[in-house]
């Protein structure tokens, strides 16, 4: 069994506190540059500057006072940083709105052991200082699990895991200290998993920071800039499964909107797409599809028992409102729709959406500003349009 030497263990505690306070800002200057990385690499390098301190002090390089203070100060203060960093960096934000721990507790801390007359006791000292590491160290761990919810990560759960291990280990410092088992070797190996840990928790940051990125990307890539709504390129990961019975296609299309675009500008054009997008969202349920499916044309996949009632609501809504296009310019406009019903038929979504369209070429081609219904039906193994129905 390899024996760890506390000397040895001690120093790569400090050279792997600097590699991370480099690797984090290294991140920042290479353009990912979250608020978060410059509280952790601060957080980093203040951990090594107060093991630092309390190295030089061991060797008599500075008065007692002023590297008990500072170690223990620079100590507490490094895993605030670390704290504030990594809620930043859970929640996507530039402030937590808790500043003032950052400032107040390592006061505090320092304050404590003036106060009591502990700072010159090592061992009280590092009670102190293992108790606000293992509370930073919580809190963090807390706040990243919990934020899974609403921004699933693979390495946000595997970075909580390695916070709580982290806050255990100096749980378990605490427990050698109090009950006064704390011999060299322990605390060697103490230290040797806050080493490990620190490790994990650079690795799992940048894995943190790179997912972020990656469904950051694929969110901007699948959205319609313009129109804020799903594009084209989302519909297959927004449609896992098989169409059920209860669920409907509806294709839907601005009518003559080259005319507009021709006679009021493209700008006006945007803006008729935009508001268009506005009362199609309003009107459909949250857990219902709405996507801008390509130019002037949307698409809505619907739950709804009733979708050509659904249908035909939105065509009133949308042929009675004006749409403001200049301060002292509105217009109206149309529009059609295609409705595709499976009706217990077992079909593919290509199959029901091109359903869909053909019934929405057949309410354009009818008169426009309609409705078209198509019910889809089993018919030897093959599906076919079973009823057509319009109203205007």
């Amino acid at each position: 069994m390899i024996k760890l030497d506390l000397s040895t263990v001690l120093v790569l505690h400090v050279v792997v506190l600097l590699a991370g306070c480099g690797a984090f800002f290294h991140l920042r200057r290479l353009g990912v540059k979250p608020v978060a990385l410059g509280w952790l690499g601060a957080g980093y390098g203040t951990q090594a500057l107060g093991a630092l301190f309390a190295a030089m002090g061991e060797q008599r390089r500075v008065p007692d006072w002023l590297w008990q203070s500072a170690s223990l100060w620079l100590g507490v203060t490094g895993y605030a940083f670390i704290w504030a960093g990594l809620c930043r960096l859970s929640r996507g934000q530039r402030r937590s709105g808790d500043e003032n721990i950052l400032v107040l507790v390592p006061l505090g801390c320092l304050g404590l052991a003036v106060a009591t007359g502990t700072l010159g006791s090592d061992l009280d000292r590092a009670v102190i200082f293992h108790v606000a590491a293992f509370a930073f160290l919580s809190a963090a761990a807390v706040d990243v699990y919990r934020r899974d919810a609403t921004e699933h990560l693979r390495s946000r759960k595997l970075l909580a895991a390695t916070l709580i291990l982290f806050s255990l280990d100096f749980l378990a410092g605490i427990s050698m200290i109090v009950s006064g088992t704390a011999r060299p070797d322990r605390i060697a190996l103490v230290f040797f998993v806050q080493i490990l840990c620190y490790f994990a928790v650079a690795l799992f940051v940048s894995g943190f920071l790179t997912e972020r990125i990656a469904a950051d990307l694929r969110k901007l890539a699948e959205r319609d800039p313009l129109t804020g709504l799903s594009n084209r390129a989302r519909l297959e990961r927004l449609l896992p499964r098989p169409p059920g019975n209860a669920t409907a296609a509806i294709m839907a299309d601005i009518d003559h909107f080259k005319t507009v675009n021709d006679r009021y500008g493209h700008t006006a054009g945007d803006v008729v797409l935009t508001e268009i997008a506005r009362l199609l969202v309003a009107e459909v349920r949250e857990s219902d599809v709405c996507i801008r499916y390509g130019g002037e044309e949307f698409l809505i996949i619907s739950t709804e028992k009733d979708a050509p009632g659904l249908a035909e609501r939105l065509r009133s809504i949308i042929a009675s409102h004006a749409i403001e296009i200049s301060p002292d310019t509105t217009i109206s406009v149309t529009m059609s729709f295609g409705v595709a019903v499976p009706r217990g038929a077992s079909c593919t979504w290509p199959e029901l959406l091109e359903v869909a369209d053909r019934a929405l070429y057949e309410a354009k081609a009818g008169g426009r500003n309609r409705v078209v219904v198509r019910e889809m039906a089993s018919r030897r193994g093959q599906t076919v349009a079973a009823r057509a129905s319009a109203g205007a």
